[in-house]
């Protein structure tokens, strides 16, 4: 049987010299747009904004996977490799016979104390800064931060799904000047970058999807962050793909080279894999003058069972590895040797990818894995005491430190000019507030006795107010995680919101969501021209409305989980506003919001929102 294949003719010297990427930034950018939707993340309560939420025009999605694109990065992408059969970074060999590292393990640079501004450790703090930051803006900014971090994170355990960055083989092109070991540049990341991604024909703007699904693979679950990686179980990401995967440099021929720094003997063996022969295969090639011409081989073509330790399941890659005398990779025709082809690079995308998904699924949910309770008893005028329950799977630790506030307005507070709109409940060890306190298992609680909020004004009751809490304890074994705790003001209580505004050139109307439907319009001058007016509440449109003519509206009751947003309609003449959106619950003022937006026929800007 005769089969014919077209392969592209690669020239490794167009590419820039210091990439060493993974996978190409479109391809992680799509794995970690596809891991965010899959989180089970309790958004309101640990972080107090819903999934939807945006900073600074962005959703979280959309920062996540900025994170991932940024840590490619130079020189952050130096210390993406981790062989987990060595427990070695990028190493590669010098002159003179010496082995070299570059950078740290993938491991160690994404959570331990490495200079890496998005490492584990600083997402921890932007998370805790995200919840009791003493102002609206700080705590926008870290939990952008946060994401950020989490992109970066979960870029690390991706690239512990291509086999390259687990089994040393580093791919820089023009290495042999830098590096001092002759690699070329990756036939498979080039191949990932043409294949794995979503693409747009620009002529017909039809999407053409990835040639492997990014589905079929569960959200992993772990006991600790260096498990997503690899453990003694081989169920990490590294394990995975280390263990049942050659690379272009690290293939059966390549391990009898000598004077290489690492060897990989033992996983995968081609012992273990089933062999099939191919008779008379043409490829097409270029010659180096870019003349098309072709040759013919017969090539062995091997099966491999990949385990996974994770699933405890075998699979199979039909296309593991080639032996001809052609290798795919150079195209050059030889003694013959083992290489890897298209069919190589797509069977294995079909396991790769959706496991690199499932593992930032993974990662993400474990670091918001903490879970705690808040119930609050007045015991006296403006004293409280606060029962902590722990609602996690795992022991919060004696070390635990607790810090608490209550979200209201800078008008609340005074207004100084600071922007503090939080006043401070409790910030201390838990040992020193609860008498031979060692810990919380799951499901305990305990009781801290006689905080008084500070900033609480005298007949005003503490949970009629947003309350945000940040446990930084040892959770199961890891130590200074953070537990988050959103409360929002209590369900039943009437929200009243008014609005006004300066600056209109004409009628325009304010429309209301809640992030699942419509609410409603108001349109000054009468609802006439009110859109979507079937679907309007009853006293969302204002008759006979004039300019700073307050606008209100009042939601009774107001549910706990609910998150309202305002905006303009468009116009036809662009306009701009001053608008200020002062928000009342159970008669106190606990937010203002002034923002100045401009309208035009295709803009509706958002101008405030509640929490």
């Amino acid at each position: 049987m005769k089969t014919t294949r077209a392969l592209c003719y690669l020239i490794t010297t167009t590419f820039f010299a210091f990439r060493l990427h993974a996978y190409e930034i479109p391809v992680h950018r799509q794995i970690t747009e596809t891991a965010f939707p899959r989180l089970t993340v309790d958004f309101g309560a640990h972080l107090g904004v819903t999934s939807g939420h945006r900073i600074n025009g962005k959703p979280l999605q959309e920062l996540m996977a900025i994170g991932a694109e940024k840590e490619d990065d130079l020189p952050r992408s130096l210390n993406h490799f981790f062989d987990p059969t060595h427990g070695v970074p990028l190493t590669t060999k010098l002159p003179y016979g010496f082995c070299s590292q570059n950078g740290a393990t993938a491991v160690f640079w994404g959570l331990g104390t490495s200079p890496n501004a998005y490492s584990l450790y600083q997402g921890r703090n932007y998370y805790r800064e995200s919840l009791i930051g003493p102002t609206e803006g700080a705590r926008e900014v870290n939990l952008g931060r946060l994401f950020l971090s989490l992109g970066h994170l979960v870029h690390l355990v991706q690239d512990m799904a291509q086999p390259e960055h687990t089994r040393n083989d580093q791919h820089l092109s023009a290495s042999n000047f830098l590096l001092g070991n002759g690699t070329k540049a990756s036939v498979w990341e080039v191949w990932g970058r043409d294949n794995l991604v979503t693409t747009k024909d620009p002529i017909t703007n039809q999407f053409t999807p990835p040639v492997v699904s990014y589905d079929g693979y569960p959200a992993v679950v772990l006991p600790d962050y260096t498990s997503y990686f690899h453990d003694a179980g081989g169920r990490g990401m590294a394990d995975f793909s280390n263990l049942n995967f050659v690379t272009q440099d690290t293939n059966y021929s390549d391990e009898d080279l000598p004077g290489r720094c690492f060897y990989h003997p033992d996983s995968p063996r081609i012992l273990n894999a089933a062999r099939r022969v191919e008779k008379d295969v043409s490829y097409g090639l270029l010659d180096q003058n870019q003349q098309p011409f072709t040759i013919t081989v017969d090539e062995e073509i091997y099966t491999s069972f990949p385990y996974d330790g994770y699933t405890g399941l075998q699979e199979q890659d039909p296309f593991h590895t080639y032996f001809s005398a052609l290798d795919l990779e150079t195209r050059k025709l030889g003694v013959p040797t083992y290489s890897l082809g298209d069919g190589s690079f797509l069977s294995r995308a079909s396991m790769l990818i959706p496991r690199a998904v499932g593992y930032s699924v993974g990662i993400v949910n474990h670091f918001f894995r903490g879970n705690v309770g808040a119930s609050w008893k007045e015991i006296g005028s403006g004293v409280y005491d606060m029962t902590i329950t722990n609602r996690s799977s795992e022991t919060i630790g004696p070390d635990a430190r607790i810090e608490a506030v209550f979200r209201a307005d800078v008008f609340y507070f005074g207004n100084n000019g600071s922007g503090y709109d939080t006043g401070r409940i409790v910030d201390e060890e838990l040992a020193d507030l609860v008498p031979g306190f060692a810990g919380l298992a799951p499901g305990e609680s305990v009781i801290i006795h006689g905080l008084q909020p500070f900033g609480l004004k005298p007949g005003d009751e503490l949970t009629k107010f947003e309350r945000r809490i940040a446990i930084t304890a040892t959770l199961g074994n890891t130590p200074e995680e953070v537990i988050g705790l959103v409360q929002p003001p209590d369900a039943g209580k009437k929200l009243r919101v008014e609005i006004t505004w300066a600056g209109a050139t004409e009628p325009m109307s304010i429309f209301m969501e809640d992030g699942q439907e419509f609410l409603g319009c108001f349109r000054p001058g009468g609802c006439d021209r009110c859109a979507f007016p079937d679907q309007s509440l009853a006293n969302a449109c204002v008759a006979d409305a004039t300019t700073d003519t307050p606008v209100t509206y009042t939601y009774d009751p107001y549910p706990a989980n609910k998150s309202l947003r305002f905006y303009l309609g468009a116009t036809v003449t662009p306009s701009s506003y001053t608008m200020t959106a002062k928000f009342y619950l159970n008669g106190i003022l606990v937010k203002t919001q002034t923002a100045f937006v401009r309208t035009s026929l295709t803009e509706s800007p958002v101008f405030a929102q509640y929490p």
